[in-house]
């Protein structure tokens, strides 16, 4: 790049200053200079010469504006005098005189320029007006002069902050006060995403400044962000700040943008604040959203919040059917919140689809379901698709107990399903013994016929195999020839299941094994052959079962073994001279299957032509079957036999055949027990049931008499309640009263003209003098180094004692911690609890007092912050703090309550992994 000659450089520096000195006059640079340094006298001569002095320099600024910021009050008034323009616009800024007199803080000049007729609401080019910077800058004289002179104080200029909200934000209540005393508005925001001053105070907790604006009608009602001031206090679980704010008159009922109330809040996490918001006025029957139809009682009683139920109740909660459903249908509900629901005097029963008593009687709720009874409810609701008759479930689960509860009740024993079975049924099907003992006792009908079979509970214990539960049944007189519609009997199931002492003991007891059931109408026998159950075969053959029973096919169960090719089954069916009938060798069988087929078939026919004694019938069918079918034709069975009978000897025979014909006579004995056994079970039973109504008409006499104290005592709960309710009203009528003086107090201020005084400490602030803030720095050194957290002192308790912060005397002070790592991110969780010394108030703590914990790894330490809402004296911190900070603000100094320089995050992550806690220290803003 070429350089410009120094001759056309000169000319360019000439032309410019020429072009300023046109624009702005060689006399009004004279008059600007002479004016910063206080020459009066030259001004005199500029002006006596007939020049400009009130043009403006190269900064564009007037010889009056430099004056004053020089203090020069002689050539003020001089220029003034001579016809300065006192509201001109100097600079870039475009500031007055006027606000050079504020920003340097003079009261007398401010004063001289008013009385000459400066306008205090001319703004700059920010439209920051001289009040704006006198309260910007915390000057609270030149504020109230301005003020007295006429200035908004509710401008805002561009930053969208009143002179209000920025001396509320810098807490500084003395300017407050101020402003509100020269009538600014205490509601005042300048857009809608702005913050009005009562949320300013409120976020602060700062109760002083909450009474200044509410003494001014600040507007406690006004939404932002989440809601109201005392719906966000609710929520924040700030106490102190929620209850001063309910004696100023704060809307108790306050919801946020979808409707959840602040009790919603408070009940979750502050029982007493909770108390105070119902006292207030808040309802106890609101909904936890606005579009939701759960109550805050029936939230309550799901979530298990005993106390929280009850004091809902106290409060006049309505107890709906569905909070109390919910209450009877679990364990894991307390059962002292059924007894409180139930104290109401709310229907017991509850709703049609879903009763009480059978919701906890599914639940196998026994506490609950006793409540239910002695409150009335009746102990056999109607059964519906959703529930079964209460004393079903408690015969499923075996609760004799429950059983006995209702009974005692007077439930109905007999009473169906939806689906048509009863108690008794479903005891027999589970295998529930002590429950059928109980039902069949208090007359349960061990006959019934469930379902669409329609099943007797004889069918359900011989097809589940549950051989106590059939005993039970035969000996309390269950028929076991009841067939379902197609002709299905007990003895029929428990053939099919293979049960073969079932069998026995059905057939002892007389059970019909020539029924015939189904399309085939099969006998047992046949059900036996075909599933190949060889076993129930003996059995049901020995106790006389016909082994050659045909069904409509004329099959016989020789038949049907044969088909499905089983090797035992057909031995024991021949044993018992069971025959072919309609059996065929298929076709791809070879020559040697028919020939057995034959062979068998031939001897049969012989032998039951022969004038042979039956057991020897047996035999002969017995040995045929071993010799052809399961020794394939090698056996000599048979040729032993032929010589046996040869020689005359016909008291040797089968095995097999021997012990088929000593069972007959076992049988008898066996069925002769039996009968003795029914006997003696019949008359326990009787004796039992008789007991079970002594018992149960003392239950009954039990039940009535509680009744009656429980009505008494919803009679007087009913009485304390209308008394509650009438001072709760008077409550809100005093409240609405206190509103509507403070509006027309307001209204009788802004007619008023208005003188104000600054008071550079108010009254009310002094009481609330705050701690001085704390500061400390981390330190960098020589740390050990570790490939996982190796901290064992990170997670416990440190205490101090005899601690002065401020005004506020310490006893001592316990701070529980767990610092760690999760997922890779540092987890900080943390709370305290504090003692108060003698003469120390319970409130004394600010709320910017915050915890830091020291932490340590060789060289190095620095500070893990614990900030959790800070508690009254005695009181654990609510929640404490939990939190997952990022690993470069983990570890760091800090001044007050904000974190200064922290560790970097590689750093950080070492000086966690072998570091340790060693003390910790305290900070307040």
């Amino acid at each position: 790049m070429t350089r410009q000659p120094q001759p056309l450089r000169q000319l360019l520096l000439v032309g410019t200053l020429s072009l300023a000195l046109g624009t702005t006059g060689c006399s009004s640079m004279k008059a600007v200079s002479a004016a910063s340094q206080g020459d009066l006298a030259t001004l005199q001569l500029l002006h006596g010469e007939g020049k400009n002095i009130h043009g403006k320099d190269l900064k564009m600024t007037t010889a009056l504006y430099r004056a004053v910021e020089a203090d020069q009050t002689e050539i003020v008034t001089f220029l003034l005098d001579n016809g300065a323009d006192i509201n001109a616009s100097n600079g870039f800024s475009k500031r007055t005189a006027l606000m050079s007199a504020v920003d340097t803080d003079n009261a007398d000049m401010v004063k001289l320029l008013m009385e000459r007729g400066a306008d205090v609401n001319q703004g700059d080019r920010k439209d920051n007006t001289p009040l704006s910077l006198s309260i910007d800058a915390n000057r609270g004289e030149l504020a109230a002069m301005l003020l007295n002179q006429g200035a908004n104080p509710d401008h805002a200029g561009q930053s969208t902050f009143t002179p209000l909200l920025t001396s509320l934000n810098s807490d500084n209540l003395a300017l407050a006060t101020l402003l509100l005393e020269a009538g600014a508005d205490p509601d005042r925001v300048v857009d809608e995403t702005g913050r009005p001053p009562i949320h300013v105070a409120t976020e602060k907790q700062n109760l002083d400044m909450v009474d200044l604006l509410v003494s001014h009608g600040a507007n406690l009602e006004l939404v932002y962000s989440e809601g109201t001031p005392l719906l966000r206090a609710t929520m924040l679980n700030q106490t102190e700040l929620a209850e001063h704010l309910l004696a100023k008159g704060a809307n108790a009922a306050t919801t946020n943008s979808i409707g959840v109330p602040a009790l919603y809040y408070a009940l979750a996490n502050n029982r007493p604040l909770a108390a105070r918001l119902l006292q207030a006025g808040a309802d106890a029957n609101a909904t936890t959203l606005a579009h939701s139809n759960q109550s805050l009682l029936e939230w309550a009683v799901a979530q298990n919040k005993r106390d929280t139920v009850i004091l809902l109740l106290e409060q006049g909660a309505t107890v709906t059917d569905s909070a109390l459903h919910t209450a009877v249908s679990s364990t894991g509900i307390d059962v002292a919140v059924t007894a409180a629901l139930l104290a109401t005097g709310v229907n017991p029963d509850g709703a049609l689809e879903h009763p009480n008593v059978a919701a906890a009687a599914k639940a196998n709720h026994l506490a609950a379901l006793g409540l239910l009874l002695a409150a009335g409810a009746s102990p056999s609701p109607l059964a519906s698709e959703q529930f079964n008759p209460p004393l079903m479930y408690a015969a499923e689960n075996d609760n004799v107990a429950m059983i006995d509860m209702l009974l005692t009740a007077g439930a109905e024993v007999d009473q169906m399903s939806n689906k048509g079975y009863t108690s008794l049924y479903q005891a027999a099907y589970h295998g529930k013994g002590e429950a059928l003992q109980r039902l069949i006792a208090a007359g349960g009908d061990p006959n019934s016929k469930n379902g669409d079979g329609p099943y007797t509970p004889v069918m359900s214990a011989a097809d589940n195999g549950h051989k106590d539960i059939l005993l039970q049944l035969i000996t309390a007189g269950a028929d076991v020839n009841v067939t379902t519609t197609d002709g299905y009997t007990a003895l029929y199931y428990a053939a099919g299941s293979n049960h073969p002492d079932l069998v026995t003991m059905l057939m002892a007891a007389g059970a019909n094994p020539e029924q015939g059931a189904g399309r085939y109408r099969w006998t047992p026998v046949h059900k036996a052959a075909q599933e190949g159950n060889y076993k129930v075969l003996e059995n049901l053959l020995k106790y006389g079962a016909n082994a050659n029973a045909r069904d409509t096919d004329g099959d016989t169960p020789m038949d049907l073994a044969m088909r499905k090719g089983y090797s035992e089954t057909p031995r024991v069916l021949g044993s018992y001279g069971g025959k072919i009938n309609n059996y065929t060798a298929p076709k791809q069988s070879s020559g040697d299957t028919f020939g057995k087929v034959f062979a068998t078939a031939a001897i049969a026919g012989l032998a039951s032509s022969a004038d042979l004694p039956s057991y020897a019938t047996a035999d002969i069918m017995s040995a045929t079957v071993k010799d052809i079918w399961i020794e394939n034709g090698q056996g000599n069975n048979l040729a032993q036999m032929q010589q046996q009978y040869a020689r005359g000897n016909f008291e040797i025979r089968d095995p097999l055949v021997k012990e088929v014909f000593s069972a007959s006579l076992d049988a008898e004995k066996e069925t002769a027990r039996l009968k003795q056994q029914l006997a003696r079970e019949q008359a326990a039973q009787r004796q039992y049931q008789q007991q079970q109504r002594r018992e149960m008409e003392a239950r009954q006499k039990a039940a009535n008499a509680e009744q009656h104290r429980r009505q008494q005592l919803l009679v007087r709960q009913q009485q304390a309640r209308a008394e509650q309710l009438a001072r709760q009203q008077q409550l809100r009528q005093q409240q609405q009263q206190e509103r509507e003086r403070q509006q027309a107090a307001r209204a009788a201020q802004q007619q008023a003209a208005v003188q104000v005084a600054y008071r550079s400490e108010p009254a009310a602030a002094t009481s609330r003098r705050k701690p001085s803030a704390r500061q400390a720095s981390i330190q960098h050194g020589t740390m050990q180094s570790s490939d996982k957290l190796n901290c064992p002192s990170c997670k416990g308790t440190l205490t101090q004692r005899n601690v002065t912060i401020g005004e506020c005397t310490l006893s001592s002070i316990k701070v529980a911690y767990d610092v760690g790592v999760f997922f890779g991110e540092p987890v900080v969780r943390g709370d305290y609890t504090w003692r108060a010394a003698s003469g120390t108030p319970e409130d004394c703590l600010d709320s910017s007092f915050a915890i830091w914990l020291k932490i340590q790894n060789g060289g190095a330490h620095g500070y893990v912050k614990v900030d959790p809402v800070v508690p009254k004296a005695g009181r654990e911190s609510f929640s404490g703090t939990a939190g997952s900070p990022n690993w470069d603000e983990f570890i760091c100094g800090f001044n007050g309550k904000q974190k200064t320089e922290c560790f970097a995050p590689e750093d950080a992550k070492t000086l966690l992994k072998k570091g340790r806690i060693t003390s910790f220290t305290y900070s307040v803003q």
